[in-house]
């Protein structure tokens, strides 16, 4: 079930070794929260995705994610992350 899969997710992202492995986990987290339209805790999740990730694909997708979840303050923070 999509429960089951979400808990094994966060699993791997709170378990994981190393940014390198915990990042994967909890982009699949995000987005499988992003299509179950759970925008709260997908950008909460991005959040997070945005703090360990220093590739700036990633870190876009971040952004937009905060902004599609109204978090625009977060967003702007990440831009202006991104621009320093």
């Amino acid at each position: 079930s999509t429960t089951d899969a979400l808990q094994r997710l966060e699993g791997l992202g709170l378990t994981a070794a190393d940014d390198r492995h915990r990042l994967p986990a909890l982009m699949a987290m995000a987005r499988i929260y992003e299509d179950l339209g759970i925008n709260t805790e997908a950008a909460r999740i991005y959040d997070q995705v945005a703090s360990l990730s220093n590739e700036p694909e990633v870190v876009a997708q971040s952004a937009l994610a905060l902004l599609r979840a109204g978090e625009t303050e977060r967003a702007l923070g990440i831009e202006r992350a991104i621009n320093r």
